[in-house]
């Protein structure tokens, strides 16, 4: 039962993911969308094997709106760091560079690469190396303004956290 459900999972997802690759390729035909799930059949199962993937799809259109805010999110903090970080270029803003250590609050890898991601696309501020002990993650970040980053980091790790669990459908 585990298997048919599975496979009905991955069949939806390829499904969705041909017509996106038909629209990014200009192939609007049956074939391209063919190829297109082809694609991320093999991908899917590649990088999940038989664990499969939580998806629901009336939840799609909820995780979707979510998935929006979070990048309008991220959008708005690359250009609010970017400008901080021009300012430290420039001398205007001290430099005062280090690494800070940050929970990541759920055991999944997959949780740990997007917080990786959100805090690295910010401009002045890098994860360089992970840490897994028991069932506490954290990553270590380099930060171009260790005090600024102390008073927000934590704060803004709890935000993606939330907008992570709604994306997901956790939360």
């Amino acid at each position: 039962m585990r298997l048919v459900t599975v496979t009905l999972q991955y069949v939806f997802i390829s499904a969705i993911i041909g017509v996106l690759w038909m629209i990014m390729t200009a192939q609007l035909n049956l074939a391209g969308w063919g190829l297109g799930m082809l694609i991320s059949l093999a991908l899917l199962a590649a990088v999940r094997g038989s664990q499969g993937i939580d998806v629901h799809p009336l939840q799609l259109p909820v995780r979707l709106f979510w998935l929006i805010a979070y990048l309008g999110v991220l959008t708005l903090d690359v250009i609010k760091t970017g400008w901080d970080v021009a300012l430290r270029i420039l001398g205007i803003r001290p430099i005062e560079s280090g690494i800070i250590k940050v929970a990541v609050t759920d055991e999944r890898q997959e949780i740990a690469a997007l917080t990786a991601h959100g805090i690295t696309i910010t401009p002045g501020q890098m994860v360089v190396d992970f840490d897994h002990v028991g069932d506490e993650r954290h990553v270590y970040v380099h930060c171009l303004d260790v005090p600024g980053s102390l008073a927000t980091l934590e704060s803004d790790q709890a935000r993606r956290m939330r907008y992570f669990k709604r994306i997901l459908g956790d939360g």
